[in-house]
């Protein structure tokens, strides 16, 4: 059965019973890095890592556990709502990419115009990994969006405002990206990419970029995303590797961290 993916929402989320907070997350939007925040706080970090070095294997197991508890959390009224989101137009690079490793969509080596005119025509299966990041759970609770991308300024915040004890984690499952001359690649098929650029912008044209804002309309909007919010933070990154004189950018899920060598 095919799901349209412009219409179909995100139903992820872990329960912190204590605070009366439901954590929304979404696949290929730094998932393992919430996730792993998620069980550190519920004092679980260490049970999931011996369990699995798959944060979400734990996940599927904890959550069947937890679904009474899980339940009772949504329909309660004091509950809380907070959602950590990516940028729509990295996270569909990142997307496809995945795909292209993955073959998860059952479409190999092909462009990432081609993918993304895929998702616009319905012909992909629907997946959270390429899925809306937007809960069905937006038109019936308060929900606070928090970026990802400015994570590291709005942690402390976050912890101080529902009392938890976030801090930040790192992921192994990431795309190891390289700085190449920019040039267009969103026509060229997967394996003729011999390198991944750093900025992902190089897969867009103004055609692509079109698409993938009517794809992702909800989530632009709603979370409060631009293109030049995108564009901006590329260069961010490179100011920060050009500082640091670091050689590899690792992209963890949709956050940008740099590894320090």
């Amino acid at each position: 059965m095919y799901i349209n993916i412009m219409t179909h929402l995100n139903h992820n989320f872990q329960f912190h019973q204590c605070n009366n907070l439901v954590i929304i997350w979404q696949a290929k939007a730094a998932c393992t890095i919430v996730n792993k925040m998620y069980y550190e706080e519920e004092g679980l970090l260490e049970e999931a890592e011996e369990y699995s070095n798959w944060i979400h294997d734990y996940r599927e197991k904890h959550n069947i556990e937890t679904h009474i508890i899980r339940n009772k959390g949504l329909n309660s009224k004091s509950t809380k709502y907070i959602h950590f989101v990516v940028n729509p137009y990295r996270r569909i690079v990142s997307s496809y990419i995945h795909a292209m490793r993955t073959n998860y969509t059952n479409w190999s080596n092909i462009s990432f115009r081609h993918f993304v005119q895929l998702l616009s025509d319905d012909t992909i299966i629907y997946n959270s990994h390429h899925g809306l990041q937007l809960s069905y759970l937006h038109t019936k609770k308060q929900i606070e969006y928090i970026k990802m991308e400015n994570i590291e300024h709005d942690l402390p915040v976050i912890n101080k405002k529902y009392g938890l004890n976030y801090s930040m984690k790192t992921s192994l499952h990431h795309a190891v990206t390289h700085e190449v001359d920019d040039k267009f690649i969103g026509d060229m098929v997967w394996n003729d990419i011999e390198k991944i650029p750093r900025k992902y912008s190089n897969f867009y044209s103004e055609t692509i970029k079109d698409i993938v804002t009517n794809i992702f309309e909800h989530d632009i909007n709603i979370f409060g995303y631009t293109w030049d919010e995108f564009i901006n933070n590329e260069e961010i990154v490179y100011l920060v590797w050009r500082h640091h004189n670091t050689n590899e950018f690792i992209i963890i899920g949709e956050v940008l961290h740099v590894q320090l060598v």
